[in-house]
């Protein structure tokens, strides 16, 4: 079966193709900005991919969490998932805003959870594992919790051995 793209879609091409470069990251942070305020299911998604493309890292940053925590108040893990890491890989930017604050644990251990529910452990422990290295010293805490939730739940000895080399030296004595 064709795929036909809708008429919307061929508009919004054919508009966004005769912009310039700075006119499309300009309408992106015009539209970026304008349901700002709007609180409604959906929007959050919406939000982060036209604040992306307008290079609004802050904006993107805080919609893809919100994007995140809607999806999985509707039951959609896979999709929570996505955000929760679109968030985490703006956070990488070396552009993106340094007064921004940002609980690292608490993203991960979203994003670990979204992936857990969504049947991807072996994804989920990877970047639970990736998480450990980046978390800072005061949080470490939270990162034995959160690498202790993904043991439990995976609940399969011996796993980590398997499929994530050198989580064991994260763990600390937490059930090793």
């Amino acid at each position: 079966r064709t795929h036909h793209p809708s008429p919307r879609a061929r508009c919004a091409g054919s508009v966004s193709h005769d912009l310039s470069p700075g006119e499309r990251a300009g309408l992106r942070a015009a539209y970026a900005t304008a349901p700002a305020g709007n609180n409604g299911r959906g929007t959050a998604a919406e939000l982060a991919r036209h604040a992306r493309a307008a290079h609004d890292l802050a904006t993107a940053f805080d919609a893809s969490i919100r994007a995140g925590d809607e999806a999985m108040s509707v039951g959609g893990p896979d999709e929570a998932s996505g955000h929760y890491e679109a968030a985490l890989e703006l956070l990488a930017d070396p552009a993106f805003p340094k007064e921004v604050a940002v609980d690292l644990a608490s993203l991960g251990t979203r994003a670990v959870d979204a992936l857990l529910v969504s049947g991807n452990a072996p994804r989920s422990l990877s970047l639970a594992q990736s998480l450990l290295q980046r978390l800072p010293a005061d949080v470490r805490h939270r990162a034995d919790h959160l690498h202790g939730r993904v043991r439990h739940r995976l609940g399969v000895q011996g796993f980590h051995q398997r499929h994530a080399p050198g989580l064991a030296e994260h763990a600390g004595d937490h059930g090793q």
